[in-house]
């Protein structure tokens, strides 16, 4: 009988793969493992980006700037080193090459700029970075959180660096007449810089500075109370009658330091009077003069006050509003007014330390960061063990087709031969 050719059955594929089944799944979860390795050490970092979007609010709201009205720029979010500050003291980030990451380009910000409708949030940020920077989704969370906590950090640090106060070392070398106007100019600063925030919330708005809770309204009121209108009337009037303007004393100024000053003013005073005088005499009694004669006189007769006897004797008996006890007295009261503004100055700066603490802070989209790029594991797993169980399935058959079909064909033969020949023909 004559053999006939056959191609393999699909009975005798599932008999050779079911009698190798633990060789062809070994092999599949070893290819498997592999991939997924290579997919996670090789591939993905080198082509997986992590991102997260967060959103800062800030008292500011859409003004984009910090406490000291310094321009905020997103970008400074992910500068070298603001990362740097973001990652200190983190245990968990102190592997991170934040210098590498910023120079490699592998980081990168966008920004939506806050409108009217989205106050209080000063803006709302992605920031996206290369996943070969870090070791697992893990760590470029607590990256993400890092960085939107440094920018709450830049910009309560912004209030905590501002300074209304009066620098001292100036004051002292100022005129009396000068600080007049510098404690004008304070009381100015500080009322606006209520005015300000009032306008942003409200008079009523309550803000803790120091041990005491109160309202903006009752912050400015004290402030401007400290020097308000009449008493800045009423001290340079005296001021100016007094003759006190051009002396320069401190606190720290010694008797005979003021009586001196005052000495020497009071000389300046005298020839300035005799001087005018001259001018004034030029001119007969009855004769039309000039509008300047008239405030030459003017002028002469506030002198003759502030220095009384001197205009006409040779020697400074002190008669007069220009005098050192005067002087120190008048300076003296700048000197507490100065006080007093530069705590009011220290106070408002506390208001605003608190209202940014308590205002200030940073609102993630989503808990986790977002992956893009880079090859699903989870599909690679699949796909891998699939291909490979049967790339393995196909080698077993390969393999063991050939014995498998000797094999069958002996047998075969072996049951032909053991059946009875049939009885020969009549």
């Amino acid at each position: 009988m004559e053999e006939r050719e056959e191609g393999i059955t699909f009975g005798e594929i599932y008999h050779l793969v079911k009698k190798r089944i633990w060789v062809v799944l070994l092999a599949a979860a070893v290819v498997m493992a592999l991939v997924l390795v290579v997919a996670a050490f090789a591939l993905n970092p080198r082509s997986r980006y992590y991102s997260m979007t967060f959103s800062v609010a800030s008292p500011t709201g859409t003004a984009q700037q910090y406490a000291d009205g310094t321009p905020f720029y997103e970008r400074s979010l992910i500068s070298a080193e603001a990362l740097r500050s973001a990652v200190a003291g983190s245990e968990e980030l102190s592997s991170l090459d934040v210098e590498k990451m910023v120079k490699a380009g592998d980081i990168s910000i966008s920004a939506q700029k806050a409108s009217e409708e989205t106050q209080p949030y000063l803006g709302t940020y992605t920031v996206r970075v290369k996943g070969s920077a870090f070791s697992g989704a893990g760590e470029a969370e607590a990256f993400f959180r890092a960085v939107a906590d440094q920018a709450v950090r830049s910009l309560v640090a912004s209030a905590e660096d501002l300074d209304y106060t009066l620098d001292g070392g100036v004051w002292d070398t100022s005129s009396l007449e000068e600080r007049l106007a510098m404690l004008s100019s304070l009381r100015t600063t500080i009322t606006a810089g209520y005015d300000g925030w009032i306008a942003r919330y409200s008079s009523a708005y309550s803000v803790a500075a120091g041990n005491a809770r109160k309202t903006l309204g009752n912050y400015r009121a004290e402030a401007a109370g400290m020097f308000g209108d009449s008493t800045r009337a009423s001290l340079e009037e005296r001021c100016t009658q007094g003759g006190f303007g051009r002396i320069t004393v401190s606190a720290e100024s010694s008797a005979q330091a003021v009586a001196a000053a005052v000495s020497a003013r009071r000389s300046e005073l005298k020839e300035e009077y005799l001087l005018n005088q001259s001018v004034i005499d030029h001119f007969p009694e009855n004769a039309e003069s000039p509008a300047t004669v008239a405030e030459y006189a003017v002028r002469n007769a506030a002198i003759a006050v502030q220095i009384e006897n001197f205009v006409s004797a040779e020697e400074d008996d002190g008669s007069g509003m220009l005098t050192a006890k005067n002087v120190t007295a008048f300076s003296a009261t700048l000197n507490d007014l100065y006080t007093s503004l530069s705590g009011a100055a220290q106070t408002l700066k506390a208001v605003v330390v608190s209202i940014y603490a308590e205002n200030t802070w940073a609102a993630f989209a989503s808990p986790s960061p977002a992956a893009e790029g880079g090859i699903n594991l989870a599909f690679a797993g699949v796909a891998s063990f699939a291909v490979a169980f049967v790339l393995a399935a196909i080698v077993v058959c390969v393999v063991g087709y050939p014995k498998y079909r000797a094999k069958h064909a002996a047998q075969t033969a072996q049951e032909a031969s053991a059946q009875p020949s049939p009885p020969a023909e009549g």
